[in-house]
């Protein structure tokens, strides 16, 4: 990335917002305290195919019988049913770094350097790269200073992201959705089961950031990565995506 762009990582720099926490807290706060708490977890099971599991959060209606709530890219993928489990898959391990690096910067910014130091020490971010590199590579294992160049090489294409994102949301406070909760009053148990849902859609979702104006108003910022460029049905399907966590939050919200 840097010798496409002619650029150095360290010629960037962090793009601090000009609006504070303390300017959106009535919005985060009603956003937070807008979805109560869900805590039934009921176990459903596919009626054909190989019998699969899963734990679903539900919603309880006046009549008693249950919401379901499925993930909002598992609605999109448009065959639930027959879904596998892609947890494994290296486009998912490739989404979940990404993810790590962006929710751990946002949670808490700093010059860019800094944070460069902090990533590459974190236990987290570590591990995961480590397993994503042993599902890319044919070798079972790769010698430890190819494994840190290239887990910098990563942070370092994330870095432009990050300061793209920080650049095109100046007048607005960015928030990933876990310390959006970490950091409300809600109580602890709150917390540990807290969802993005909507009942009338029957779904629930995990945002990546939020950008929240002190006018009260918001967009949300899903993050994607891909092996190459996305084609016009990717875009749809991630529009929709985007749009489905913005309608869960408007309603919610009011």
């Amino acid at each position: 990335m840097e010798k496409l762009l002619g650029i150095n990582v360290g010629e960037i720099q962090n793009v601090p917002s000009a609006v504070t926490k303390d300017q959106v807290l009535p919005s985060l706060e009603k956003i937070t305290s807008s979805f109560p708490q869900v805590t039934e977890m009921v176990k459903y099971g596919t009626s054909a195919g190989a019998p699969m599991t899963w734990d679903f959060p539900v919603l309880k209606n006046p009549d008693g019988s249950n919401v379901r709530l499925i993930r909002v890219t598992e609605f999109l993928k448009g065959a639930f049913a027959k879904s596998k489990d892609n947890s494994g898959t290296i486009s998912t391990r490739r989404g979940d770094l990404a993810d790590i690096i962006i929710r751990k910067f946002f949670s808490n910014p700093m010059d860019y350097n800094k944070f460069k130091e902090n990533i590459m020490q974190d236990k987290e971010y570590t591990d995961l790269f480590r397993r994503f590199s042993e599902n890319t590579v044919p070798s079972k294992a790769l010698p430890i200073p190819t494994v840190s160049r290239y887990m910098e090489e990563f942070v370092n294409d994330m870095m432009y992201a990050i300061n793209y994102i920080q650049t095109s949301y100046q007048d607005a406070y960015l928030t990933d959705l876990r310390s959006l909760v970490d950091n409300s009053s809600l109580t602890p148990q709150q917390k540990s089961t807290f969802f993005l849902y909507s009942r009338e859609l029957g779904m629930r979702g995990e945002l990546d950031l939020l950008a929240v104006y002190p006018d009260g108003t918001f967009k949300v910022i899903d993050i994607k990565t891909s092996d190459g460029f996305v084609n016009d049905k990717e875009k749809v399907k991630y529009g929709r995506q985007a749009s489905i966590y913005d309608l869960m939050i408007a309603k919610a919200t009011g």
